[in-house]
Order: structure tokens, then sequence, then C-alpha cells
């Protein structure tokens, strides 16, 4: 809730009383950031000093002084540039002595990312602003400076008042607070937007980032409010500060901590070592490059707030801090801090002036020109105004039509052949698609013969589907009048289609147009919706400036369209038709484009761009904007190669969608119906993203994102995309006469990596582009057993030694013997420790197959000391190398380059949530475990929750004898000769073993995982299990029912509950795939890190003196390579670090969550057998919405929910024993499941214990 009370600003300052007439307002100095006018980059050891004299110059003229006394000066500033190995970087500034004996100076500044022709005029310390406001007018007529991306200015006033003796820092304390409670409006007042908006990291809130430390600060009594308390509290909040500023703690670090504050206290407080508290000043760093005017006004404000805290001080009065109004992240403060109404807001800025004791007419303009009326939504604020946007017209209709390829739609559809449909509702996914390619096999067309859309279960379908010969189908919804129902639909179809459904068709109809309104504008309401489109799409990628757009993508453009049938009704129709398409992956796009639709059709507010063309997206803009950024902005020229790449990317040929490409470029800045303040955003970052283009540009033609440079050569390509030699001779030789590098031609060709370039090249080759067809997209684990290729080389820890006992046992030969101990365990920390011992006994290899045997002995302990002890001797082998990081539970070994992580990842972290993932695993298959009539004790464990990689597991249990594949030991009969009915593990991928006394199913996760998220939400859910009760009760209601008809449906409905239950288990699925998506980013980071400190390492052996000096100085040049990523290094590891702890704990809360917690109260149907045998339409209705809204979200008692419909069945078939009996044996089974997975949630190792009876199922289950 946003504050609009008029006494907020008397909340905020606690205080009573104005401003009394004392001494003086502090000394104060400022700094200003300026581009200069040529705007272009040069390192700044090489800019000429005639720059600095040039804008000195403007300083001397205004004191009337000789210009010729300017002087240069040398200096160094530390740095961890790799081009200064001694961590100096020499420099130089100008500087100059006004009459008064005050040093001017002109210092080299950063203003854009780029490094642009920077440059920083500091001023001495100053008593008044009258000769500044002069002087900053005169540099501003000169035509010498310009504002740049990031200029900024910042205002140094005197402490000597904050701190007094003995450290009293009562008036610093009020200072503090006083600064975070009036910040929002102070941001108000002087509206800052540089470096992108209110966001700036170089001037953060601390109220935004550390509120903790602000209410600790506020908490301390009068007394207590001394420098040595505030040191000590900002010292608790060091590391999480290190977390945002990415840096590292340590006295050697290049640490900005607590400076790149919009109060920087490092000057004051020692609370960073590399910046002096004994200066007795503080800064203040949120201000923007603007109007002389503007910076007087803010020196007189902030100079008046530091002597006011040390007024209020003397008084004795204490300000507390209070706290913000809750925000969206990211979001401006002063949205959610200050009154919405403008006038309101004024008034209470007057007040602040007033309280302070400066004149509010003095501030008048500056308060007129910066508060005004909101003109923009904030992003909390829009996206809660565009999802009511199409809702309530009765003008409107609207249809979808999904499209796509493969068998995932079959979820949707239901099979023409009676026999199948009657039992459809009960097959599995793997049975479901068994049939389907059974059916359709190769020949697409047959899926029409096949299979219609299952109406019944969606109603809202329209009963229409269409197939082609490529085997693309169309499925068609019925028509809907409001948008939010289309989109809730709409989102089901894809989540049931899931990966086959790959594009969308969203139609609005307006069957009432207002023809009068569009005559003449179809240019105009062309062009609006081919902006929105563009804008709707850069909105959903934000950050373009990633080299992912590189990667491998979808073809063609990436962003929803719109079309239009018609705009005049001169064509004879009576309605208009607005046609969308985009990416089913996208589907926000395209409904948020069909509501500005529908908006607009009403709204008819089209907006312009001034004095441009109205679709001004033309390739040909990325080439201009480009050439022009080079010649002004680089000071490059457009070489051939760089055209090429450019043509390339503009036209979508380099797996960057072209439209990514080319929409930042268009004129934002001069969108009309965008305020100025968005504009001036929007015009630098155009600036920033050009810089960033040629910085890729660069990065592609040194082949940064191609294969290995060998593809350059003709015998090269000829092997990796399969063109004929005498073709790649042509390519190499094209190269060759156009001048082009070599890097380019990498860049346009596959590579090894999992995220390849898609296999395309500029127009140019196009006729010696390779017609094989594009490599399957397989995934990123499957492609790292291609790559490192370990079953290949069969290496000792794969091919273990044949058992010598009967089949199925674990291999005799005991590896581990010197470290085992007399009670069978093994001292894994002496195993850890006697590495030459380790590698001796060839062990430093630590096959698949000693490690599912001693995983197995190490569960059964149920130590987790024991477990913990094993996993981290792991650490010590190349075991994970071999099989995928151990990141228990998250699927970090199936993400590319995840061995790079490895050693940032904490043992502490692999052992402390073993047992989450134990349980969620054996708790998937745990149906399966206990109908299959497994005796004795078991745990089931999947791949995925150890991190290993399906692929390379699937290779290395080939060679392991004594491991059962349970889908061989199927096709075989043995499990049908033990009775053991596995069917969801023999279809998913499984493997069986014993050892230790235990019977292990060691599986693939991912089909249990697919029905854990098939559900669109938990109501898809409820109404699911609702749907599967009521079929069985009406099967048990029956009078005709037969035994074998009740065991049926009694099947069906277990295999619904088994759904449900693992349904409840996708919270911990979900995080485990959002953790996955945070640590893709910082593999690759950790891949970048190694990579820049193996090219370091190779180009130093290359330089013999260089390499002699940098040992002399770092002992070594490892030691100098890792200094060079060291502070990289610690910011990754502080990232991983928070992530991981976030993971482990949410993991153990939700999984509590899952069976401990969300009991529903009372039973789950309330009504009786008599009830149900009596029941009317109306009746019937009370207990088949009980069966669908009632399930309990509490797995345990999700078994007591079927126990109790089971039992009420039973009822029902009193008098029919035959039909009784067959009940009361599936109740027992469902008995036996819950014991076990309450077990399991309970118990300390994620051992089941089914029976306390004999083993010997491997033996059965060997094929005969």
């Amino acid at each position: 809730m946003r504050r609009n009370s008029g006494v907020l600003l008397g909340l905020l300052l606690c205080l009573v009383g104005g401003a009394r007439a004392q001494e003086g307002d502090p000394r104060f100095g400022m700094e200003f950031e300026f581009a200069g006018r040529g705007n272009r980059i040069v390192r700044f050891e090489e800019m000429p000093f005639e720059n600095y004299e040039r804008l000195l110059r403007v300083v001397v003229e205004h004191f009337g002084g000789d210009p010729s006394t300017i002087r240069r000066v040398d200096f160094t500033k530390p740095t961890t540039l790799p081009a200064y190995p001694d961590g100096k970087r020499p420099l130089f500034k100008a500087e100059w002595d006004d009459p008064r004996g005050r040093t001017w100076t002109i210092e080299p500044e950063y203003v854009a990312s780029m490094g642009l022709d920077g440059y920083e005029l500091v001023t001495p310390v100053l008593d008044d602003t009258t000769d500044l406001e002069r002087i900053l007018d005169k540099l501003a007529a000169s035509g010498l400076v310009r504002e740049g991306l990031k200029s900024g200015v910042h205002l140094t006033v005197g402490g000597e008042r904050l701190v007094g003796p003995g450290g009293d820092a009562r008036a610093l304390t009020n200072l503090i607070l006083l600064h975070e409670n009036l910040e929002p409006l102070l941001r108000r007042m002087f509206q800052p937007v540089r470096g992108g908006g209110h966001s700036n990291r170089f001037a953060r809130s601390l109220a935004v980032d550390h509120p903790q430390l602000l209410e600790a600060i506020g908490a301390l009594p009068a007394e207590g409010r001394t420098v040595e308390a505030l040191t000590e509290l900002f010292a608790r909040y060091d590391a999480r500060e290190a977390e945002i500023q990415g840096s590292k703690i340590g006295e050697s670090s290049q640490s900005k901590m607590w400076k790149y504050r919009s109060l920087n206290l490092a000057k004051i407080l020692p609370i960073n070592p590399e910046h002096g508290a004994s200066h007795r000043v503080v800064e203040f760093r949120m201000f923007d490059l603007g109007t002389p005017e503007a910076h007087r006004l803010q020196a007189r404000l902030y100079r008046r707030l530091v002597r006011y805290a040390a007024e209020l001080a003397a008084r004795g009065e204490r300000v507390t801090y209070r706290p913000r109004a809750p925000m969206p992240a990211g979001e401006d403060p002063s949205v959610y801090n200050t009154p919405q109404d403008a006038e309101e807001a004024k008034r209470e800025a007057r007040a602040l002036l007033e309280r302070l004791g400066l004149d509010p007419t003095e501030f008048e303009g500056l308060l007129e020109r910066s508060i005004r009326p909101r003109e923009l939504y904030t992003r909390a604020e829009f996206d809660e105004r565009i999802t009511t946007l199409g809702e309530g017209s009765t003008d409107f209709r609207y249809r979808f039509e999904l499209r796509g390829k493969g068998w995932g739609v079959v979820a949707l559809l239901q099979p023409i052949d009676p026999e199948v449909r009657a039992r459809w509702g009960s097959m599995s996914q793997g049975d479901r698609r068994a049939y389907f390619e059974r059916v359709v096999g190769d020949q697409p067309l047959r899926m029409a013969e096949h299979f219609t859309p299952d109406t019944g279960r969606f109603a809202w379908l329209s009963g229409q589907l269409e197939v082609d010969r490529e085997g693309f189908w169309r499925l068609g919804s019925s028509e809907f009048s409001a948008l939010g129902e289309l989109e809730a639909r709409l989102r089901e179809a894809k989540a049931l289609a899931g990966r086959s459904a790959d594009a969308v068709q969203l139609s609005v109809r307006d069957t009432a147009p207002q023809w009068e309104r569009l005559e003449g504008q179809r240019a105009r309401v062309e062009a609006y919706f081919a902006r929105a489109a563009r804008w709707v799409f850069v909105r959903r990628v934000e950050a373009l400036r990633t080299a992912r757009t590189f990667d491998a993508g979808a073809a063609g453009s990436l962003h929803a369209q719109v079309r239009l049938n018609s705009l005049d009704r001169t064509s004879g129709v009576q309605h208009l038709d607005a046609e969308i398409v985009g990416l089913a992956s996208a589907i926000e796009d395209v409904t948020t484009l069909a509501r500005l639709v529908t908006h607009q059709l009403r709204a008819h507010a089209w907006g312009d761009f001034a004095g441009v063309p109205l679709d001004p997206a033309r390739p040909s803009r990325l080439l201009e904007e480009y050439a022009r950024h080079l010649s002004q902005v680089e000071g490059a020229e457009l070489t051939e190669t760089r055209k090429a790449i450019v043509e390339a990317l503009a036209a979508g040929t380099i797996g960057a969608s072209a439209e990514a490409i080319v929409a930042p470029l268009l004129p934002w800045a001069e969108e009309s119906g965008l305020p100025e303040t968005t504009r001036r955003e929007l015009r630098y970052a155009k600036e920033d993203y050009l810089s960033w283009l040629h910085r890729e540009v660069q990065r592609i033609e040194g082949g940064v994102y191609a294969s290995d440079p060998a593809l350059t050569s003709a015998e090269g390509l000829h092997e990796q995309t399969r063109i004929r030699l005498e073709i790649g001779r042509r390519v190499k030789a094209w190269f060759a006469e156009s001048g082009l590098s070599d890097g380019l031609l990498r860049s346009l060709l596959p590579r090894s990596e999992p995220t390849a370039p898609r296999r395309v090249v500029p127009p140019k080759l196009e006729p010696l582009k390779p017609r094989a067809p594009e490599p399957p997209k397989l995934e990123v684990a499957e492609l790292e057993v291609s790559k490192l290729e370990p079953v290949k080389r069969q290496g000792p820890g794969i091919a273990q030694p044949s058992p010598s006992g009967p089949g199925g046992a674990p291999p005799t030969v005991d590896r581990l013997a010197a470290w085992r101990t007399p009670h069978g365990r093994v001292d894994w920390k002496r195993f850890a420790r006697e590495k030459s011992k380790v590698e001796a006994a060839g062990l430093a290899h630590f096959g698949l197959g000693l490690f599912l045997k001693e995983l197995a002995v190490a569960v059964k302990t149920g130590d987790r000391l024991y477990v913990e002890e094993f996993f981290d001797a792991l650490l010590t082998t190349d075991f994970y190398v071999e099989y995928g990081l151990f990141v228990a539970g998250a699927r970090m070994g199936e993400l590319t380059y995840t061995r790079y992580l490895q050693r940032y990842v904490k043992p502490r972290f692999v052992n402390s949530v073993l047992k989450t993932n134990l349980v969620l695993a054996t708790g998937l298959a745990l149906p399966a475990l206990v109908h299959g009539r497994l005796e004795g004790k078991a745990f089931a464990i999947s791949l995925g929750s150890l991190g290993l990689s399906s692929g390379l597991v699937h290779g290395g249990t080939r060679a392991i004898k004594w491991v059962v594949d349970l889908r061989k030991a199927r096709t075989v009969g043995a499990a049908s000769r033990t009775g053991l009915a596995l069917g969801r593990l023999t279809r998913a991928g499984a493997w069986f073993y014993s050892a230790a006394e235990l019977a292990v199913i060691l599986y693939v996760a991912d089909e249990f995982e697919q029905t854990a998220n098939a559900y669109f939400d938990r109501e898809a859910a409820k109404k699911a299990i609702g749907q599967a009760g009521e079929a069985f009760l009406d099967q048990v209601r029956d009078s005709n029912a037969t035994p074998e008809a009740i065991t049926a449906a009694a099947e069906a409905y277990d295999v619904a509950w088994t759904s449900y239950r693992d349904f409840l288990y996708a919270p911990l699925f979900a995080t485990e795939a959002q953790v996955a998506r945070r640590m893709e980013g910082l593999a690759e980071t950790a891949k970048e890190l190694a990579d820049k400190r193996a090219e370091a390492l190779a180009r130093l052996r290359r330089l013999p003196q260089l390499r002699s000096r940098i040992e002399r100085d770092h002992g070594s040049l490892e030691g100098y390579a890792d200094h060079l990523v060291e502070l990289d290094e610690a910011s990754l590891q502080v990232q991983l670090d928070r992530i991981l702890a976030s993971y482990e704990r949410e993991r153990g809360e939700l999984l509590e969550r899952v069976y401990d917690g969300e009991r529903r109260p009372g039973r789950y149907l309330t009504v009786d057998v008599d009830f149900l045998q009596a029941s009317t339409r109306s009746g019937s209705i009370v207990w088949r919405r009980q069966l669908r809204d009632r399930p309990s979200p509490n797995r345990l008692q999700a078994y007591e929910d079927e126990l109790e419909v089971l039992a009420l069945a039973a009822d029902l078939l009193a008098g029919r024993p035959a039909l009784a009996s067959a009940l009361e044996a599936y109740a027992e089974r469902v008995r036996a499941t819950r014991a076990a997975d309450d077990q399991l949630a309970h118990g300390d190792s994620g051992v089941v214990d089914l029976t306390p009876a004999k083993l010997g199922i491997v033996d059965q289950l060997q094929p005969r």
C-alpha cells in the first residue's frame, strides 16, 4: 500500500520544531562527470592533455587567470587489469589554483560502459555555490562536453559535527536515518535516472538492500549511538554487501563495499579499509548531471540536512527508522513511499524544506518540473492493468489454435477405437505413446484416422483436428467471450501437450468495429501493432545484452505478430479480425497483444514515431546505426568482415532473432506517447546497446562462438558438415578472396558444445550451404556422453570383474578391503587421506559398480555421519568428473559446463540434503516397490537426485553383470516368474541389484516428474482425482459389475491417486528446475574463469621474459593466474553459496509440508453408503463435488482419503462377497504403501522395510 497521508513527513522525521539559527552550513565539494564532445573511446593513457587543458581553461577564464599556469600531474590508481601486473595504472590529470589558493581539477572518468572519452571536474572545498553555478553555465555553453550514459554528480559534505569526542555518533546516526527515511521524497524531487533508472548500482539505497541494518541502527539508544556500535552493525552485513556489490572481503581486495550507496559513509566510518574513515566527510551519490540550478539546490538542501542532523543531536533528539512500504523488487521507491497525487507530494516537499530552515520558493521551479503526475505505470501496475484489458466487452470473441508436431498432443485427444478408448484413462503416458507410435508410425495423416479431440474432458475444444503430411497438427478451441478464460485454457492445453506444442494462433474478432474512427488509419494502426509486438518481445527478454541470443534457438522471429483482415467497411466484411501468432512457450506475449488489440480498437490511441518512417525496423537500420557508432564512438572502421557479421545478424542467420537485434534500435526515444525522462533513458540505453553489440561482433569475428579452428580447413568442413571436399575448398577460397576472417567462418559453423549456433550461413554463402538435414536436438546430458565418451573407454571402474557366485550377486573381489573395518564399514576418512595408496589400488578412478555397491552399504547403516563420509571421500576421486556433479537433487549433473562448478560446491551442502532426495526418489517409486511384492529392506533412488548423467549410467550399467535391467528382465519373463509388478519402473528405465541385504532400485525419474508436473495447477489435479473417483464409484454402484470390472476400476483409481500424490511433489521439482536455471549461468561463468586462467597460462608460457618477472613477483605462473580470477571466483562462490543454502532450506521445508503440513480437518466425504445408494441428481452433485474439491494436499492423508472411498465402496458391495474381496486386497496394498511412505518420511535412512522375510529376488530376476 502506498502512503498518501499528509502527515507522512512528520512520521518520517519523528521530530518536533524547526531548525534553529546556529552556525552556518558545512563546507562542501562536488564532482561532475562529463562525456567529451568528440565522444570517441580512447585509452586514458593516450588521451591528449590538450583535452583536459581545454576544459580547465573555462574555469581559469572565469576567475581571470592565466591558462599557461595549468599543470599536468601524473598519478597512479590501483587496478586489477592484466595490462598492469604491478596493480598500478599510470594516469594524468590537469590542475589549476584559483586566486584564493583552491585547486580545481580535471581527471579521467568512465561515463559509459566502454570507457567513453570522459572527464571529471573536481571542485575544491567551497563555502557557497555562486562561482560553481557560473562555471557550470560556461561549460555547458562551451560545447566541449555533454551528458554521457553514466554521467553523475557526487556531493561531499563536511561531517565535523557528525562525530563528537569519544566516538559520539548521535548526529551521524540521525543523518543516516533521516536520509533513508526521506530518500524516496528526495528522489521524487531530483528524479535521478542515471544508469538506466532509479536502480543505479552506483548509488543503491540502504533501505532497499539492508532494511534490517537500519532497524538495528534505529533501535540503538542515545548513549549507544557510537562509531564503534555503528561499525559493528555494518560488519554484520558485510557478507550480504559483498554479495550485492560482487566484491570480495579481504584486505587485498578491490572492494567497493558500502561505497556505492546513495549515502556513502565509508569516509567517516571504518567500514571499508580502502576508504579512510579519518576524512570526516559524507558523500551523496544519487544525482544525475543536470542543470547548474539543480546542482546549486542539491548543495543547499543536503548541506542543510547534515547541519540539521547535528542540531537535533545537540538538542538530545533521536531519529528512528521508518520502514518503507512493501514494493516489488526493482521498482522505484518513490512510487510506493510518496503520495500519488503530485500536489500532495509538493506540499510534503515544501514542508520538508521549511523544517530544514530553507525557503520553499527558492525550490519552486524544481518542484514544478520534477514532481508531476506519473505518466507511466510501474511494472506491477502494468501487469495488473494488462490482465483486465479485453475483459467485460460484449463486442469481442476469441479463439485459439495450438500447433505442433509429435505424440504429446495425445493428452488432449482420445482414441477412436472404442476398446482402446475405454481404458485410455488408466493407461500410462508411456503406454499412450506406444499406442500412438503403433497406429500412426511414420504416416502422420493416420493421426486423424485414429484420434479425435477429447471434448468430453475438455469441453472448450472445438472438436477439429487437422494434420498435414509433414506431421504438424492443429488443434482448435471453441469460442470464448473473455480473454482470461481463454488464457487459462490455452495454458492448460500447452501444459498437457508439453514440448510437442510449438506455436499458437489467437484470433480476436470485433463484431462491432468502429469503422468511422478507423477510416484512413490503416498505416498508423498497423504501425502501432508492429511496434506493440516488438515492445512485448523486448519486455519479455528484457536483457538483450547476452550472448545467449547467439546460441541455439527457434528459427524465424521469436516475437508474436498481429495481422488484421481489413480496416475498411467497404470490403463487405461486417467484422474485424486480428490474428496473433507466436511461440507456444511465450503465451504471455500472445495474450498481452490480444489485450492491447482489444483495448486499442476502442481507445484508438495509436501514437506515432515523430519525424521518422512508421515502420523503421528494416535490417539496414542495424548496419547504419552500427556504422555511425563505430565512427563516432569507437573510432573504428566498418570492415568487410564486420559488415558481413552485422548483415547476418540483421537477417537472423546466426541463430539470433533478427527482431531481437534490431528492436532496441527503433526510435523509442521519439515515441510521442512516452514522457521525456523515459525518452532520455532509452536514448542512452540504445548507446549502451550499440557498445555491447560491437563487443559481440568482435567476439564473433574472433570465433568465440565457433567450433574448433580446425573447422576452417576444407577437410574440417568436409568432416563436420558433410559437404563435399571441393565445396569446402570453394568456401575457403571465397573467404580468402573477400578478405573475411577465419573467425567469421568459424562463427557460422556448428560447434561441439551443446548450445551450438544454428547451422546457417550468410546469404552470400547460401549456394554453398550443405543440404544435409539439421541434427536432432539432444538433451545436454546425452551430448556430454558423446563428448566425453567414457563408456567407450571401459575403464577399470566400469568393467567390474565377473562375480564367482550365483548370478546377480555383487563381485566378491573387495577392492576396499584395505580400508574396511571388521564391522564391514569403510574408513572413508582414511581413504580420503591416503591418496597414494588409493591410486596404487586403482581407486582414484572410482567406478559406477563400486559406487552402487557402497551406496547401498552406506544407506543401510542409517548413520548420517557415515553417509556423509562416503560422499566426502568420493569427492577425492574422479567419480563425479566421469558421471556428473553430485548436487543432491537439482539436475546440475545434466547442465552444460557442470564440471567447472564442482570445486565450488561444498560437501556440507551435498550431504545435508541426501535424506530429502532419498525420500523423494523412493516416494516416487514406492507404489511399484510395494505392489511388486519386494521382500526385505528396499530403497529406490533417482539418477537425477544423484546428479548423475542418465546417458552415462545407461552405458555404465551394461558392463556390470550383477545389475539387472528391469526392462530386459520383463521381456524374458523373469519378472513374471517372481510376480514382480514394477510396471512404471520398467517403463521409466530402471535397474535392480542387491547389496548389503538391501534391495535397490536405481531409476530415471523423468517419467514420474513429468506426471507430477502434468497438471496445470492444483485445481486440475483435484479435478482429475474427482473424475477418477466418480468413474470408480459409478462402476461399484453398477448392479451388473463383475469382479474383473471392479478390479480394473480399482486399479485405475489407484493409478489416479498415485499420480495425484506424485503431483504433491511438484513444488520440489519446481524448486530443482529453478535452481538448475540459476546455476546454469554460474556454470558458464565458472567455465569462463577456467578458460581465462588457462589462456593466461598458455600465453605467458610463450613469453619468457614476462614469465620470469611474474614468477619473481608471484612465485609461479599458477599463482598469478589465480590472482587474475580470484575476485570473480569469490563473487561466484558467494552467489553459489546463497543459491545452495536457499535451496537446501526450501527443499526441507517443502518436503515437511508435503508429509506433515496442510492436513484437511474432517473427513474426505461427508456422505454415507445410504446417501450414495439413494442419490438423486442433486444428491449426486454433492458427493461428486466432494470427490473433486476435498482431496488432501497432505501426502499421507491422501492415502487415508483413498482408503475412505474404498471403505465406502466395500459397504456398497455388501452382499456381493466376490466383489468385496477384490477391493479388500487392493485396500491392503494401499495401507501397506501408506505405512512404507510414513516410515520413509519419518525414518532416518530413506530405506523402506517392506517385510522381515527372505530375499532372493535377484536370483529369480536373472534371465534363464
